[in-house]
């Protein structure tokens, strides 16, 4: 029989059709074959394995179609369409491929070899054909779900219909169409090829289903993974661009002169005072103090470490900010959040039962007894 190698990774299974290009002088022998045969001629497509060699299971092919290439571009190869029928076994041995097709006996890269039809007929098992359609169905309904088209979805959703409706007789076939179209590794699609029990066909059939609906799966939620990732940093770089407009804009209106109804500050030529309101050295003055009491704090204190590392977050905030002054004051009432305070200490500034508790708790719950009047003792040293 004819036998026409398929490069490495290229696999046609039964009830699958390929078009693949093929050099001029396979199209030429291929298209005497054609020629001379009075009906749609068949040939045995064998896969070539990564060793460059013949699998020694294949798929009798007929030929649909070969296109000649057109006379002005003659370096243009064949293009041949085959659809597979069923399962062929090599009986010879399968030499070196690149060896086979430059003998003298080769016919133009079309081996001959002699081959074998097993028999592929048979009612699989319940048990299996149960399995099968299962797997099946969840491979479907992932595919369907994660395809963008609606045409895609509609076929997905009409061969699941088809597989619900599939007799145990048909089951085989059915596994054949679902493998020949569904993506997978190349060394399970090789290794169903040699698959001629109706059971075993099943068993691979659903093997493979299972494995592909899984590596679907995680690389759905690999991908969603990244879309969410990458959209909480675009959302939060957006909007520190708009807090930082916002600070220059505030800044720009800081540093600009009033108009009509605004605040004077008496003289207004080069020899006039600076207002209070635009004196920066208070604000140093205060930094300076705050970083002092710092410094001033015993060394690997709890409260030294929470300073230093509030004072830090201090540096990297613009003045102009709300969360600048948060955190200014929170800095300058470290002391109230420090964990070596006693509980009778803490009573007495009415923060009882607040020992153990969130630094931060302690001075939010102070703040909130001084709005409210009841005027605790002052705690901070």
């Amino acid at each position: 029989m004819h036998v026409l190698p398929l490069p490495h990774p290229l696999i046609l299974l039964p009830t699958g059709r390929i078009t693949l290009p093929v050099q001029r002088s396979i199209g030429e022998a291929l298209l005497t074959f054609v020629q001379e045969a009075e009906a749609q001629p068949v040939i045995a497509a064998v896969p070539v394995t990564a060793n460059n060699t013949l699998n020694s299971w294949g798929t009798a092919a007929r030929i649909l179609r070969l296109i000649r290439p057109q006379a002005r571009n003659p370096r243009q190869p064949y293009l041949l369409t085959l659809t597979g029928l069923s399962r062929v076994r090599i009986v010879d041995s399968a030499p070196d491929v690149s060896a086979e097709t430059t003998s003298a006996d080769a016919l133009g890269g079309i081996i001959e070899r002699r081959v074998e039809f097993p028999i592929q007929d048979g009612v699989p098992a319940m048990e299996s054909v149960l399995k099968f359609k299962a797997a099946a169905l969840r491979l479907l309904e992932q595919l369907a779900r994660d395809s963008a088209q609606q045409a895609k979805r509609d076929g997905y959703n009409k061969v699941a219909s088809m597989i619900e409706e599939t007799s145990p007789l048909r089951a085989p076939w059915m596994a054949d169409l679902m493998v020949a179209n569904v993506n997978g590794e190349y060394a399970d699609r090789l290794e169903y090829l040699s698959a001629v029990d109706v059971d075993d066909r099943l068993r691979r059939a659903t093997a493979l289903f299972v494995k592909q609906t899984s590596i679907s799966e995680v690389s759905k939620r690999i991908a969603q993974s990244v879309d969410e990732s990458l959209s909480k940093q675009q959302k939060e770089y957006f909007l520190r661009q708009q807090l930082a407009a916002i600070q220059r804009e505030l800044q720009d209106l800081r540093r600009s002169p009033s108009i009509g109804g605004g605040l004077s500050t008496g003289d207004s030529g080069p020899g006039s005072p600076v207002s209070e309101l635009d004196d920066e050295s208070a604000e140093a003055e205060d930094m300076s103090e705050i970083k002092a009491k710092i410094e001033a704090m015993a060394k690997d204190s709890e409260e030294r470490r929470m300073a230093v590392r509030e004072w830090r977050r201090l540096k990297r905030i613009p003045q102009g900010s709300v969360e600048h002054g948060v955190i200014r004051n929170y800095v300058r009432r470290v002391p109230l959040a420090r964990v070596p305070y006693s509980e009778a200490h803490l009573m007495s500034c009415g923060l009882a039962g607040m020992a153990h508790s969130d630094p931060m708790a302690r001075i939010i719950h102070y703040d909130t007894l001084k709005h409210t009047g009841d005027s605790p003792r002052p705690c901070i040293p």
